[in-house]
Order: structure tokens, then C-alpha cells, then sequence
């Protein structure tokens, strides 16, 4: 709301019963008898034939003789007459919709001594402290005072909680002051405000109870009496309440008073009290008591709180005087006469009052507080006072004269006075600023931040029947109500007893200021925040105000629109209606435009409140006389004409329907001819183009009519468009990507798409003014929509060609013409990532400008024959420039024709290779989005390099699984032979390299050459497996393309030296520090922390790299082409494919491709390559056998070497060791390095041997770890014929005689391994001599030669790894080793004999 008002708070139910109860003179308890029998229900028609006119009018006004209190929290209300009362309880009527209203829960009389009457009532909630009820009441506690002096505390249903008199005069006054929680944030360093209870007597008594003792009493009186009504028992004395007791001295008649807590005055101050007031100065924390009455009209108290350390300066001039008076306030426990509970004894019968003679009650004497100073006024006499809420000191008082003062308790200073008031109630409202700041928006409650605070007085005049609301504390009247002469204006002044800030945090809203009606109703007095700011001065603040308070309404309707599924168009027009008033209500005109600008960008609020707003807005200032003024009225009057196009489009657009799929594909070629000026040739390759696009374009980009939205709000609408101020105040459309989307669609969709005249569409365009300007604009917009749309092109390309037509309205200036559609081109058409859409749109343009070119000339070739010769002479020159210009600039769109007609058929191979992967053959294997290749421009081709459709391909190849072998594939080579891999192929896979073939032959012979394929396809499998090293499979694919790559030895070489140094080399470095850290093949954890492999899989990857290295080794440098200058001094190369570009790309630039920097790398050093395979080799052996005890960086080899790893391979400055200097460690432990693999290799044999037959795999592939290890040997200066033995000795000694047959012929001085051989059978012949029958070893022992006996009884069966082998296995070993041993040797003739005895044995 924008103005005060009167909100409807709560009812009171049957009030007229309360005042019947109150009024009457009858015996209450009769009364409730006779209710209860139905006494008196036929009596109603002549009680109000008794009652007059007069009687009525006085009816009404029987609340002003009340005494009425409402609690602040609006719980509970209490209404006293003499000596009734009756309380009332705030509860939820379910049968009457869920409102609240009063009810009765209790009444009665409460007076307990003869000619006892209520003087005052007080609503006193005390908060809860249990923690589920964080910050609401516990429970309510009505304070009523009586003319006998009594203080009586009731509970919600009567029963007497205290009794208790502190003086023995009426009370006139009962004031609380409680914690406020705003009061504390907005004022942090005064002192905080104590709860306190403070009662005013007749004689100008002031009592003080202090509000924590008063809140632990009321609480144990509370459960006292509970747990008496539970046992029956009467209930313990309440503890005493602590009170200070003031005498006010020198003021007559006192009737009210306000405290305030003052802190600590200063030694300035007081010292200028002192000689202003000649009264003594305070120490120590002062608590200001101002009093109104007579004599003087405005008393001021200061009371000490206690004594602090004097100021010498003030000791001197009042020390005297202070010694004299009382040192501080007497505080003294409650002695008066308390009466607690029902009974009186307990066991016994309760004794009639009236037998029992009460005992005097013992009053406490009090201490005078002399009057500080006082505002004398012999003929006013103070009627009420009450204190503004928070710390400014600002109090309100009425007095007899009818006059209502604002007075200042700080300076003790009236800063306003308002006449004509007689007999006024006042109250003070307190409102804050609900509009959200950037610095504190939604953190109020959490952190507890001070709001802006604005204060408003409330005055009621009961005479004149008129509530009005003043601004404090200079402000204007800023609201006026007519009410009753019988309302009640109730102020509690005062929060929930025992509150702080932590409390406060969870607490409701209390009440401040209400009215109480003659006819029972409450109504709240609401106040916007910003009537504060309604002075003259104010405006900018106001409209500020106003401002943030319509963008937070704006933002919180919006929210809440958007949260639900439905819109209420009444709902909505309600809301313009509100904020509608909010704008109006603003006075400066550049704070009003804000307001606008912003309610007309707030969505779901509809034309008719715009244009209802504009039109006030108009009218408001059409006869301004400012320049600002005049402006805002031609921007009102451009957003009405937006707002009237917006209504025409949204008309045009209700006429759209969906067209149906277009299926003339056999004649579409014929049609693209006729109507886009196309040769035969060229409609039949795009007709063909287009065809393969559209079968290879995802199902997914169909769009279904329900699915299509063209109506948009008015507020995207106008947000689309920029308004610049100049002469005529014109405007240009927005080249936001999101808006112009918004605004294609809404403009063009129904034109380009449906049946929608576009001359309709581009006429009502031009209606807005300035937008001759911004045709380009208008063109790009249409462009980009048709773009976006590309599944629903089909066939409808006369229509964007119609529309091209009418937006090119300025035809005038064909060089003008020409260079904005050549800017559409660049900026629109080559980078839209919508080949078919953008290839379909180049065609139209084209044909677009020859039209225009083609009518030009035939009204000029008319015009000629007119002119004389030598002014035809002059035209024809010009003539003859503007067709060299068109035909520069025709040869550049058929140039640019290609190219889109190049990069469609590329996007089709992409899409059909996107289809592979969408079409996986296990759920595993399915591709998201991110995995799909995306759509090239022709931007994208021109300035990412010549090898970029190689990289777009061989990211699908590398993605589909395509065998290496069928990415060089040709239609001869498909033709002639099988292709490897090519039964395996799918449909989708299958389409794809047909599609590949196509585009290589016709498109980019070049660009897509095998090797170029190869080459970026083996880059692209290394950059896969880098980001997922677990996966070797990517390595390995790439090395087979690698080595596919035919007649370019340099090309090989360049890229493996790139993928070395890239991907390889530190990762081999940090397996070799890794493995001589642990001296062993490291586990799983460290191989996966350090390398990025797993242990599983290092030996492959050992594998790939060493492949890696051995083809850089191959390649011959003798076979590199010599680089060649052409004309242009271009260097080309020897092969074809290599030397140039597709002719439609000659202007192609950006970055190198993968092949030219091969192309650049330097020679290598082959010697370190050579080391490195050495490194390799350990490192792959140490992880395939899992050898122990590998020190390979420290034992295998010298410093020298160690260095040397660090290096690249084109490196020459290295130093590497040297093989003929190499120490007898190096050695030794090289040679222990062979061995041990040799030995591990030859266990897994027999391990396989033992196994059905084995594995031919295994064992072949052991056969060849045993050949690389010999190899090796040479590669580590030992000799590979002593590595070779050794083999053929350990082979043997497992009893793999066929291996060792195989491997003995093989040896090329197989003297030496005779010998050893020669002890392997007599080995085994011992082995078989001691596991045979003891009687035929004796009989063989017995034949032997005694020669043979002695080296068979001499062999050791330790070292033999197999000893049970076959005899006949053993004799045919023997056999060999005899015919190897050369004749005449020693051993040659024992080899004969052992021979024999083997045979004989085996006779026998």
C-alpha cells in the first residue's frame, strides 16, 4: 500500500454481553444463575422498548468509561469497569473461515475490600524459555491496581497469582518498560533498557519493580499454583518482589509519568546542570523520571543507580550538600500484606471473611527524589504522557488546554506543539524499511542488522471524532482518519517481559498502536515507510523509496508467477493496478522514468497495464516545459508503438500452423534451378547434398508443432529493443544472441515456416520509427532464426527469399547493398554452425543479388537510348566499373558457394561418424553429447589450418573403433582386394567410410589424404590414451596408424619424436626412479601415483614406447624429400599429397597442422635412442617377470648414463658412456640382470610345459623375451654366446630337451656347452640309478666301466631342476654331447662309455 490505513485486526465477540456484565448492577452470580435456567430470555422486547435514543447514544460510549489493556502481542485483552472485569483470549473461529476474534475467558468481580475499584489494567506476557517455543510467550500475567493501593496480578483464568501493596494511596499509573530489540541495534552504545515495572500513586508515589525479580516470582507463582490445583495443597509464599520507593517532591496532582534510563552523565553535564538548575549534579548510571501534572505542568526525577568515583573539580562545589541527602535509593523487599491462593489453612474449612480481622498492612517508607527541573505552567494541568519507542527520548504528553506537546527528555525541551486536541489519546508507530539493500538483503534476522527506522505519532480526538498521524518530529500530517467519538486509541508501550536480543531474533511483530472500536473491532494502523519522507524536501527520498519498494513488488510477484503453472489474468491486472498507483504517487520525472523502465521489463504483466501506465504518464506531463519532461514523453510515446506492434505481431502470429514434412525430393532439383537462377549441374549437387544431409541428420531435431511457442511477453518484447536518445529519439534493434532469438522467432517464424504473408510481417515492422537504419540488423536476426530452425528448411527457401526482398527496402545504393551483405556473410552465414541452413541461405543471397542486378540493368539499358552520345559515353564508364564490381564480387559468392558446399558434405560425414557412436553396441559404450563431434563452419575451416578436417575425422575414427586399415581406403583399392576389417563393419560405420571415400575424391583430396588421416589419427589415439592412461588400447591403435603412413619416413619420424617427448619420456624417467627407490617391480598404488599405469599394464606400455623408439630408429633420413622453391618461394615437398591445398581454400590460415610440424622436427642422435631402448628393456623385464633385487639407474649404469636419460632425442651434446671402458660392476651386474631373466623365462616354460601341451603364445612369446635377452647382451657389452649356453644349460637342467634340441643346433661353438651338457647326464643318470631296484642298479653298477661308476657316484643332484626325465630322454642327450666333443679329447671317451652304460640300462 501507498498511504496509511485502518487494517482489521481482530474482533470482539460478544460485546454487548461485556457491557451488559460490566454495567449491570446485579449480583453476578445471580446473573450467571439466571442465564443458565433462561432467566430473562423473554424479557429482550421490553428492554429495548426501555431503552431512548439517549439511552443508545450513551450505549455507545460506555467503552470510555472502561479500563482497557491489550496485550502486545494481541493474545490477550482485558476490559475493567469499578471493580469488574472481564478478560478476553484471541482464538481461531474454524466455522467462521479460520478469522481470529476475543472471546470471553473469564469475568468477575475482583475486588476483595469495601468500596474497592479498579484504577488500572496492564497486559503483561512473559516469554517462554523453552527452546521449541524460541521467542513467544509463555504465558500472560494482568496486572490490575486499585484505588486501596493493592497490585493484584490475575492469571488468563482468574486465579490470583500476587497481592501486594507498596503504598497505601490509589494507584494511579501502571508503566513497563521492556527490551527492544531495533531500539538496541539502532542505538548500540547507549545503555540498554532494564525491565521494570513502575507504579504511579495518588500522592506522587513512584514504586519501582525491577523486571527480572518480577519475572521469577510471576514464573514460581505459576507452577505453585499449578501443583496446588493438582495435589489439592495450598500453595507456598511467593518470594518478596525487589522495589525502590520514590517520594516526588514539588509537583501537585501528578497523573502520569514516563522513566528512561539515562547512563552515565558526564562531569560536563553535570556540572552544567548545576549551574543552570542549581540543583545537584549526578553520579554514576541516572535513570530520568519526567511526570506531568500541575504545578509544575512537566516535572523532571533523576534517580542514581549507584555511586561511582567522584570528579575532584565537582567534590569541591557540592560535597557539602551531597553529604546531607540519603546516598542512594532505598531498596527494600516487599513488606506489605500478601495474599496468596484460596484457602487460608490447610485441612481446615476456609473461615468467613468477615470473622477474620485483617492485620494492617505494613507500608515501606520512601525516599524523597527532589524535582531536577520542571517546564511551570500555573493554568495547564498534565493529562498523559506516554514515551516514544527506541532510545531517542522523545515523549508525547496531553494536558487540559487541549494541546499536544512532543517533548525532548534529553534536552527537557518541547520540540512541537499541536492545538485543539482536548482530551486526546496519543500513541507512537514505528516503521521500518521493508525494501531490500544489495549490502543487508534477507540478513535482518540472521545477523541482526539495525533496519531504517522511521517514528510517526498517532493522535486521537475523541471530540472531533478524528485519528491523525504526524511525522516526527517535523514532518507533515501524513494521514487523517473519521472515526467515532467512542473508539479507544490503545498504546501498550511495552514488549514481552523477560526478552533480550537472543530471543528477540525468533519473536513476532508487536503491537504498537491500534484503535478499539464502539463496535468491537481492532484495527491496525498501518503506515508505509515511506510517508516519513513526504515533506517538500523530500521528493528525491520519496521517490527513491517508492522506487526500490516497486522493484522489491516486482521481484516478488515475479517469483511467485513463475512458481506457479497457471497465470490469473485478474490476479495479474490487479498487480499492474498496485504498482500502477505506486508509480503515480512519484514526483520527479527522471525517478518515475526508472520506475517505468522498470515495470515495463517485469514479464506476466500484459499490454493493457502498460499502456494504461504510459497513457497516464502522457497525460501527466504532455504540457511539460522541461527538457526531461519533453523526452519522457517521446520515449513514453516510442514504447507505446512497441507495445501497438507487439499487438499487431501476436495477431499475425494466432494465424500460424505447422507445415506439413516435405517429401518432394525428386523434383527438388528442378525447383532449386527455377527459383535460386542455378545451373543444372550445380541444383543437382546441392539437391544431392542436401538429400545425404537430411538422411544423415539425427531424428532428434524434428520438432513437433506442440512443442513451438511463438507468442512471447511484452516485456522480452520491449526488452529486445535500445532506445538512443537523439533528434527524433530513434532506436535499433538488440544484437544479443539471446534476445535476437527471442525477437526471430517472434518476428519471422510465422513468415519463414508457416503460411503468414511476409509482406504483412515486414510492413508492420516498418511502423516503428528509425528502424530504416537497422535493416542489416532486422536481416541478421531473420538469418540466425532460419539457421536455428534447419530440420523444417526443407523446401521453404523461396520463402527466405521473399523475405530478403522486402527487408532489402533501400535498393538505392548497391555498393552499400553489396557491403552489408558481404558483413552478413562473414558474421552470419560462415560462422553458423548450420551447414545445410547456411549453404541454403548463400543460394538465396546469391540469387538475391543477380535479381536485383539483372532488374537494374534492364532500367538502365532503357534509359540509355534517351541520353546524347557523350553522356551515354560517361555512363557507359560507369557502367562498366559497376559490372566489374559485380562480377568481382559474383565470382566471390560462387567462390563461397564451394566452400559451403565443401563443408556441408564434410558435416555429413561427421554426422553419419556421430551416428556410430549414438549407436553403440553396448550399453557401456553409449556416447553422450560432450563425446560427439560437433559441427564445423566455414570460419572454422578457413582459420584453423589445412589440417583441420583431418582432425575433425580422425577424432570420429578415433571414437568409432574403425579398423586403422580401412581409413586409407579407396574405391579402386575397395574394388580389387578385401580391405582387413571391412567384414566387420556395420551399417552405420559402413555409410560413414562411403561417405569419407566420397569426400576425399571430390572435396579434400588433400585435407583428407591417407597419410594426412593417419598422421592426425595417430595424434588423436595419443591425446586419447594421455587422458585416460589406464587404457593402453588408444597407444596401440595409434602406433598401427603410425606405421601406415606410407612413403614419409620424415613424417613417422616427426611425430613419434613429438609424441616421445609430449607423452612418453617423463613417464619412462619416473618408472626408472620408481623402480630403483623400491628396488623391485612397485605395486599397483605406486605405479598408478607416479606413472598413471597400473602394474598390469607397465609392460605394454614399456612395449609401445620401445616400439615408438625403434620407429624413429628406422626411419632413413636418406629418404627424407628435399625441401624445393616455387615460383612464389613456397617451400613444397616431394610427395603430392604433402605440397598443396584444395584449390576452394587457397586463403586458409590459422594454425599449423600435426604434419607440418613433424615436417620441422630436427635429426635425432640414434646413439640415445639406442640407450634409451637399453633403459626400456630393463624397465619392461623388471615388470613382466617381477623381478627383485633391480637397481637399474645405480647398478646397470654409470654416471654418464644416468645423465643422459634426461636428454631429448635430438640432442648432440650429450655425453654418453662408453662401451669399451664399461667397470667389471656395470658388468657383473648387467650379466646377473640377463641371467636372472633368462632363468625366470625358462620356469615359466615349464610351467607351461605342464599344462596340456601349453601355450603356444606364451611359450613363443618367452622364446622371444629369451632372443631379446641375448640380443641385449651385445647391446650390454657381454657375450651373447655365453647367454646363449647358459639358456641352453638351464633348459636341459628343467628337462625341456625339445627346446634345448632346437636351441643346441643353433650354438655356434658347441664345444663348450658340451661339458656342461655332459654333467646333465650324469646327473640324471645318478638321479635314475638311486630311484631303480636295488638289485638292477647293482647288476648296472656291476657293467659299468669303473671310470663311468666313478663320475656318476661323484654327481651332486642339487643343482639339477628335473631329475626324473625319461632315459631315453638322457641316452639321446648323450648321444649328442658324444658326437659335439671333439675326438681325442678326455671327455669324448668317457661321453662313449656313459653312452653305453645308458643303453645297457635301458636293456635292462
Amino acid at each position: 500500500m501507498s498511504s496509511c490505513s485502518l487494517q482489521s485486526l481482530v474482533s470482539v465477540r460478544e460485546f454487548q454481553s461485556i457491557h451488559n456484565f460490566l454495567f449491570s448492577t446485579a449480583d453476578p452470580e445471580m446473573e450467571s444463575t439466571w442465564e443458565i435456567d433462561g432467566w430473562g430470555d423473554d424479557w429482550e422486547i421490553e428492554r429495548m422498548d426501555v431503552d431512548s435514543s439517549g439511552g443508545k447514544q450513551a450505549a455507545k460510549g460506555w467503552m470510555r468509561e472502561c479500563k482497557v489493556a491489550i496485550s502486545p502481542n494481541v493474545d490477550y485483552m482485558c476490559i475493567s469497569h469499578q471493580d469488574k472485569s472481564v478478560f478476553l483470549h484471541n482464538k481461531s473461529n474454524a466455522s467462521d473461515g479460520g478469522s481470529n476474534s476475543f472471546e470471553i475467558c473469564w469475568k468477575g468481580v475482583l475486588s476483595e475490600e469495601e468500596n474497592e475499584e479498579i484504577c488500572y489494567v496492564l497486559c503483561l506476557p512473559l516469554v517462554s524459555l523453552k527452546r521449541t517455543s524460541h521467542g513467544s510467550s509463555e504465558f500472560i500475567c494482568f496486572m490490575i491496581g486499585f484505588t486501596s493501593g493493592y497490585l493484584r496480578v490475575y492469571t488468563e483464568a482468574g486465579c490470583l497469582l500476587l497481592s501486594q501493596i507498596f503504598h497505601d494511596t490509589p494507584i494511579t499509573e501502571i508503566v513497563c518498560s521492556t527490551f527492544d530489540r531495533w531500539a538496541h541495534l539502532s542505538h548500540g552504545g547507549a545503555i540498554e533498557q532494564k525491565d521494570e515495572v513502575t507504579i504511579l500513586h495518588q500522592d506522587s508515589t513512584l514504586v519501582v519493580v525491577d523486571g527480572f525479580s518480577l519475572f521469577q516470582t510471576m514464573r514460581a507463582c505459576r507452577s505453585q499454583l499449578a501443583m496446588a490445583a493438582a495435589s489439592g495443597t495450598l500453595a507456598q509464599e511467593p518470594p518478596p518482589l525487589a522495589c525502590r520507593k520514590w517520594r516526588l517532591n514539588l509537583q501537585s496532582d501528578t497523573t502520569s509519568h514516563v522513566c528512561m534510563p539515562m547512563g552515565e552523565v558526564t562531569p560536563f553535564h553535570r556540572i552544567m546542570n548545576y549551574s543552570l538548575d542549581h540543583v545537584d549534579g549526578q553520579q554514576g548510571n541516572v535513570t530520568l523520571y519526567a511526570t506531568v501534572g500541575n504545578a509544575p505542568f512537566v516535572a523532571y526525577y533523576y534517580a542514581d543507580e549507584g555511586n561511582t568515583r567522584p570528579i575532584l573539580s565537582y567534590v569541591a562545589s557540592v560535597v557539602a550538600n551531597k553529604l546531607t541527602k540519603q546516598a542512594s535509593a532505598l531498596i527494600s523487599a516487599a513488606s506489605g500484606w500478601i495474599k496468596w491462593g484460596a484457602q487460608t489453612a490447610t485441612g481446615s474449612a476456609p473461615v468467613p471473611s468477615e470473622e477474620v480481622k485483617k492485620p494492617q498492612p505494613k507500608i515501606a517508607p520512601s525516599t524523597a527524589l527532589e524535582r531536577h527541573s520542571g517546564l511551570p505552567d500555573t493554568f495547564r494541568r498534565g493529562s498523559k504522557i506516554v514515551l516514544a519507542p527506541g532510545k531517542r527520548g522523545l515523549a508525547a504528553l496531553s494536558d487540559s488546554l487541549g494541546r499536544v506537546c512532543l517533548v525532548d527528555l534529553n534536552t527537557r525541551s518541547i520540540l512541537r506543539m499541536w492545538k485543539g486536541y482536548r482530551d486526546a489519546e496519543v500513541g507512537f508507530i514505528r516503521t521500518y524499511d521493508d525494501t531490500p539493500s544489495h549490502h543487508r538483503a534477507n540478513t535482518i534476522r540472521l545477523s541482526g542488522t539495525a533496519k531504517k527506522l522511521a517514528l510517526f505519532i498517532a493522535i486521537y480526538a475523541p471530540r472531533r471524532g478524528i485519528l491523525e498521524i504526524w511525522s516526527c518530529i517535523h514532518g507533515p500530517r501524513v494521514g487523517a482518519f473519521n472515526i467515532s467519538k467512542h473508539d479507544r486509541l490503545l498504546f501498550p508501550g511495552h514488549g514481552m517481559l523477560g526478552m533480550n536480543l537472543e530471543k528477540s531474533l525468533g519473536s513476532q511483530q508487536m503491537l504498537q498502536c491500534c484503535i478499539l472500536t464502539s463496535e468491537g473491532n481492532i484495527k491496525d494502523i498501518f503506515i508505509p515507510f515511506h510517508l516519513a519522507l513526504s515533506d517538500s524536501k523530500s521528493n528525491k527520498a520519496h521517490d527513491v523509496h517508492l522506487l526500490k519498494k516497486i522493484a522489491q513488488m516486482l521481484h516478488t510477484k515475479t517469483r511467485a508467477k513463475e512458481s506457479s503453472k497457471y497465470s490469473d489474468e485478474t490476479e495479474t491486472n490487479k498487480d499492474g493496478e498496485e504498482i500502477l498507483k505506486l508509480i503515480t504517487e512519484m514526483r520527479l520525472c527522471s525517478i518515475q522514468k526508472q520506475a517505468l523502465l522498470k515495470f515495463l521489463h517485469t514479464k506476466r504483466i500484459g499490454p493493457t497495464s502498460f499502456i494504461k501506465c504510459i497513457s497516464l504518464l502522457s497525460d501527466k506531463y504532455a504540457n511539460g516545459s522541461k527538457k526531461e519532461e519533453k523526452d519522457f514523453v517521446r520515449l513514453l510515446q516510442v514504447k507505446q508503438d512497441l507495445i501497438e506492434i507487439y499487438e499487431q505481431m501476436s495477431e499475425l502470429n494466432v494465424e500460424y500452423k505447422s507445415p506439413n514434412r516435405f517429401t518432394e525430393w525428386d523434383s527438388l532439383s528442378k525447383k532449386l534451378a527455377s527459383d535460386l537462377q542455378l545451373s543444372e549441374n550445380e541444383s543437382e549437387v546441392a539437391a544431392k547434398l542436401m538429400k545425404k544431409y537430411k538422411d544423415a541428420s539425427p531424428s532428434s531435431t524434428v520438432r513437433f508443432q506442440s512443442q513451438l511457442d511463438l507468442s512471447i511477453d511484452v516485456a522480452e518484447f520491449l526488452a529486445c529493443f535500445s532506445i538512443e536518445k537523439d533528434e527524433e529519439l530513434g532506436y535499433k534493434v538488440s544484437i544479443d544472441e539471446k534476445k535476437s532469438q527471442i525477437l526471430g522467432s517472434f518476428l519471422f517464424h510465422s513468415s519463414l515456416f508457416g503460411e503468414v504473408n511476409s509482406e504483412q510481417v515486414v510492413e508492420t515492422i516498418k511502423k516503428i520509427k528509425g528502424i530504416s537504419t537497422q535493416q542489416k540488423e532486422l536481416l541478421q536476426i531473420c538469418l540466425l532464426h532460419w539457421q536455428e530452425y534447419e530440420c523444417d528448411v526443407y523446401g521453404n527457401h523461396k520463402k527466405l527469399e521473399e523475405l530478403i526482398n522486402r527487408l532489402d527496402w533501400n535498393t538505392d545504393d548497391d555498393q552499400a547493398s553489396l557491403v552489408w551483405f558481404d558483413e552478413l556473410k562473414q558474421q552470419v552465414i560462415s560462422t553458423s554452425r548450420y551447414p545445410l541452413a547456411a549453404y541454403i541461405t548463400t543460394l538465396v543471397i546469391r540469387s538475391h543479388l543477380l535479381s536485383t542486378k539483372q532488374q537494374q540493368q534492364q532500367t538502365e539499358s532503357k534509359d540509355e537510348s534517351a541520353e546524347n552520345t557523350e553522356e551515354a559515353g560517361v555512363e557507359k564508364t560507369e557502367d562498366k566499373l559497376e559490372w566489374e564490381t559485380l562480377c568481382l564480387d559474383s565470382e566471390k559468392w560462387n567462390g563461397f558457394m564451394k566452400q559451403m558446399e565443401d563443408s556441408l558434405a564434410l558435416n555429413t560425414c561427421i554426422m553419419l561418424g556421430n551416428k556410430i557412436l549414438q549407436t553403440p553396441t553396448t550399453s557401456k559404450d553409449a556416447a553422450t553429447t560432450a563425446d560427439l563431434c560437433p559441427l564445423v563452419s566455414v570460419h572454422d575451416l578457413l582459420t584453423n589450418g589445412t589440417g583441420h578436417p583431418s582432425e575433425l575425422i580422425a577424432s570420429v575414427l578415433s571414437k568409432s573403433h574403425i579398423h586403422p586399415s580401412l581409413v586409407g581406403m579407396t574405391s579402386s583399392l575397395r574394388d580389387d582386394c578385401d580391405v582387413v576389417g571391412e567384414d566387420d563393419l556395420n551399417e552405420h560405420q559402413q555409410k560413414f567410410i562411403d561417405e569419407l571415400i566420397y569426400c576425399r575424391n571430390h572435396r579434400f583430396p588433400f585435407s583428407l589424404s591417407p597419410n594426412f588421416l593417419h598422421s592426425h589419427c595417430f595424434w588423436e589415439e595419443m591425446v586419447k590414451w594421455n587422458k585416460n592412461l589406464q587404457d593402453l588400447t588408444g597407444m596401440k591403435r595409434g602406433l598401427v596408424h603410425l606405421r601406415l603412413i606410407s612413403c614419409q619416413p620424415q613424417i613417422q619420424r616427426g611425430l613419434a619424436l613429438m609424441a616421445w617427448s609430449t607423452f612418453i619420456h617423463k613417464r619412462i624417467l619416473a618408472l626408472g626412479r620408481l623402480v630403483e627407490k623400491v628396488g623391485k617391480a612397485p605395486k599397483e598404488r605406486l605405479c598408478v601415483k607416479e606413472i598413471g599405469v597400473r602394474d598390469r599394464h607397465m609392460s605394454e606400455f614399456c612395449e609401445c614406447a620401445s616400439e615408438l623408439l625403434q620407429i624413429i630408429a628406422d626411419a632413413d633420413s636418406d629418404q627424407f624429400p628435399q625441401p624445393a622453391t616455387t615460383s612464389n618461394n613456397k617451400l613444397i615437398h616431394g610427395s603430392s599429397e604433402f605440397q598443396s591445398v584444395e584449390s576452394n581454400w587457397l586463403d586458409i590460415g590459422g594454425k599449423e597442422s600435426i604434419v607440418e610440424m613433424a615436417r620441422k622436427q630436427s635429426d635425432v642422435n640414434y646413439k640415445l635412442i639406442q640407450h634409451l631402448m637399453n633403459l626400456i628393456f630393463v624397465l619392461r623385464s623388471t615388470m613382466e617377470f617381477s623381478l627383485r633385487g633391480v637397481k637399474p639407474m645405480t647398478q646397470l649404469f654409470d654416471t654418464f648414463g644416468r645423465k643422459a636419460f634426461e636428454h631429448e632425442l635430438t640432442s648432440y651434446d650429450v655425453h654418453l658412456p662408453d662401451c669399451d671402458v664399461t667397470t667389471h660392476t656395470v658388468l657383473g651386474a648387467r650379466r646377473k640382470f640377463i641371467n636372472n631373466i633368462i632363468e625366470t623365462a625358462v620356469m615359466k616354460m615349464t610351467q607351461q610345459s605342464h599344462h596340456d601341451g601349453g601355450d603356444q603364445v606364451n611359450l613363443n612369446d618367452l622364446k622371444e623375451w629369451v632372443v631379446t635377452c641375448i640380443h641385449m647382451s651385445g647391446e650390454f657389452n657381454l657375450s651373447k654366446q655365453q647367454a646363449h649356453i647358459h639358456y641352453i644349460d638351464l633348459l636341459y637342467n628343467h628337462g625341456l630337451d625339445e627346446l634345448g634340441a632346437e636351441e643346441l643346433e643353433g650354438v655356434s661353438d658347441p664345444e663348450v656347452i658340451a661339458s656342461k651338457l655332459l654333467l646333465t647326464v650324469g646327473q640324471r643318470f645318478a638321479f635314475y640309478l638311486n630311484h631303480i631296484s636295488p638289485d638292477v642298479g647293482v647288476l648296472i653298477f656291476a657293467q659299468m666301466p669303473t671310470r663311468v661308476s666313478t663320475f656318476i657316484n661323484s654327481q651332486e643332484l642339487d643343482g639339477l631342476k628335473k631329475a626324473d626325465v625319461p632315459l631315453k630322454d638322457t641316452l639321446e642327450l648323450a648321444m649328442k654331447v658324444s658326437s659335439i666333443l671333439p675326438d681325442f679329447d678326455g671327455e669324448d671317451s668317457l661321453a662313449y662309455q656313459v653312452v653305453e652304460a645308458l643303453q645297457a640300462a635301458l636293456d635292462a
